[in-house]
């Protein structure tokens, strides 16, 4: 078939929010440089970043590059290769049309840790996104998608999946067997850690607000459960679970109004991975007594953000061998756009909801 010219996308003017996505239905695409590849986008993959990406909240690495207005959302895509530039030969860079391919969440991040360079080529901001028919990206910003995994399961590894596995093996302190996770939550990343971890053979705690999803973390794997409405002091929990020792890990997706309960949930010398902030993004006066904890605990905290294309092909491995199959909880289809991310800003979800475009 001829190389198509024009895409159907979704489009934000990056303050007015995801209510005033804007659905243009034959946009141009430029035209193919050497070095690049369309890739024709089976699914995207939601994350609380692109709500924020459309009110103007997430904005850091706007001014460090030209974000072009309006802008294509969303930064985990997955579908198939169907044209290559010019230079991009199968022998020397393994691609070629018909791959099954992960889009990479920062274009120009191959390996190591995350710089400000690598933030300024995120998809869906400040470079366009994913919420499009197709996309243009360098033919070294994919990975080979799990061959025994659909494409509404398989997007869920870009975001979620090298957010988790970054926590976990490639910071201060690397998850191994016989290790305690504490998890807040029940949203993408954290039902995507749960299912990480129980391959790892780590035990899991999970807290929630619902027992019907606490139900399906246990039918997931998680071996204890915390509803934290009928235990409001939940790390007093974690600790009887514990035998007073506490954790050695806590993937923190909640920010300020759990970050002292999550301190308190830790062992000695052990590690919170601050990867979220869906409790609010209100005042500091909860925080005080952080430094105090950490101190006190001998503990450490440090930020987490996504993974390069090292971290992805790792967990892209793992998952095919480990045979993992991701929780998606919904599923809409390309022109409810609008209707899914209103899902995600619920936080009725359970695990990650995709946006299906085949």
């Amino acid at each position: 078939m001829p190389t198509p010219t024009t895409t159907r996308r979704w489009v934000s003017d990056l303050s007015s929010g995801y209510r005033a996505l804007e659905l243009q239905p034959s946009a141009p695409l430029p035209t193919l440089l050497p070095h690049q590849v369309l890739i024709r986008i089976k699914a995207v993959s939601l994350n609380y970043r692109d709500l924020d990406a459309m009110t103007g909240y997430y904005n850091t690495f706007r001014t460090h590059s030209k974000t072009p207005l309006p802008l294509v959302p969303c930064s985990d895509g997955a579908g198939i290769i169907v044209a290559v530039g010019s230079a991009v030969d199968l022998a020397e860079t393994g691609v070629a049309v018909g791959d099954e391919v992960l889009c990479l969440y920062n274009t120009e991040h191959m390996a190591g840790p995350v710089t400000a360079y690598h933030m300024q080529t995120g998809s869906g901001l400040p470079l366009e996104g994913c919420l499009t028919e197709y996309k243009i990206l360098p033919h070294y910003a994919t990975v080979r998608k799990p061959a025994y995994l659909g494409w509404e399961q398989a997007v869920t590894l870009v975001g979620g999946g090298s957010t988790c596995w970054t926590a976990f093996f490639c910071g201060m302190r690397p998850l191994r067997p016989g290790m305690t996770v504490l998890i807040l939550g029940t949203g993408g990343v954290s039902i995507v850690a749960l299912q990480i971890a129980k391959a790892m053979h780590v035990t899991t705690i999970v807290t929630s607000s619902s027992d019907e999803k606490l139900k399906t973390c246990a039918t997931l794997g998680a071996d204890y459960c915390i509803n934290y409405t009928h235990s409001p002091n939940w790390s007093e929990e974690v600790l009887r679970i514990t035998n007073g020792t506490g954790v050695d890990m806590v993937m923190e997706t909640a920010g300020q109004k759990t970050i002292i309960q999550s301190l308190k949930s830790l062992k000695w010398g052990g590690l919170i991975n601050d990867i979220g902030y869906v409790s609010g993004k209100g005042s500091d006066a909860e925080l005080l007594g952080v430094s105090l904890i950490l101190i006190r605990k001998h503990a450490m905290m440090q930020g987490v953000i996504v993974g390069g294309k090292d971290v992805l092909q790792e967990v892209a491995n793992f998952y095919e061998k480990a045979r993992i199959v991701p929780f998606v909880d919904r599923v809409f289809p390309f022109d409810q756009a609008k209707e899914a991310f209103a899902y995600l800003e619920s936080q009725k979800h359970m695990g990650k909801v995709i946006i299906n475009l085949e």
